[in-house]
């Protein structure tokens, strides 16, 4: 901290945030994300408001406060655009998806999940372990509500979505009041 390095700092704490929100501390995770967020906004770096927003959010889905993450989705898509990183796309199709089955809408976190996992193949990225740990048993038991050929239908439907079309989806969905 005293090296003066915003930009490495609140990187670096978020790296730290999310070995601790992986191994499910959130106790110790939420304040990293939050002093990251803090930096993030004083630099104005939209990406990386955006990322530890995500992160946040996941954070208040493991604790179970819907409305908490809803919110702060709600923040982050006012951040993204056409310019926004495929990273941090997918990274809120994945929150949406967890927020949708935490909700009970099975269908919708199915879709979601597909368009989320369609950006994973299509630019060769890969989850966060710590998005992974939040988000299997939230689609565990999103399978098991609509049987796995349900599930499957839905993520292949989500699968066939173009990345700003499964946005201004969440976009909507959000804004309606969920």
């Amino acid at each position: 901290r005293s090296v003066g390095d915003r930009n490495r700092l609140g990187q670096s704490l978020n790296c730290l945030a999310e070995a601790h929100a992986a191994a499910g501390d959130l106790d110790a995770a939420e304040p990293m994300y939050e002093e990251a967020l803090t930096l993030a906004r004083d630099m104005g770096g939209r990406a990386a408001i955006a990322v530890a927003l995500l992160n946040l959010a996941r954070v208040h889905l493991d604790r179970n406060s819907g409305d908490s993450a809803a919110r702060v989705l709600r923040e982050v898509l006012d951040l993204v655009d056409e310019h926004t990183g495929r990273q941090e796309t997918q990274q809120l199709l994945t929150v949406a998806a967890g927020l949708a089955a935490h909700e009970g809408d099975w269908a919708r976190a199915a879709l979601i999940y597909g368009a989320a996992q369609a950006q994973l193949k299509q630019h060769g990225l890969r989850r966060e372990p710590a998005d992974e740990a939040s988000l299997a048993p939230l689609m565990a038991r999103v399978r098991q509500a609509t049987d796995d050929a349900g599930f499957a239908a839905h993520e292949e439907e989500g699968q066939k979505l173009a990345p700003e079309d499964a946005l201004r989806d969440v976009r909507a969905w959000l804004r309606s009041g969920r």
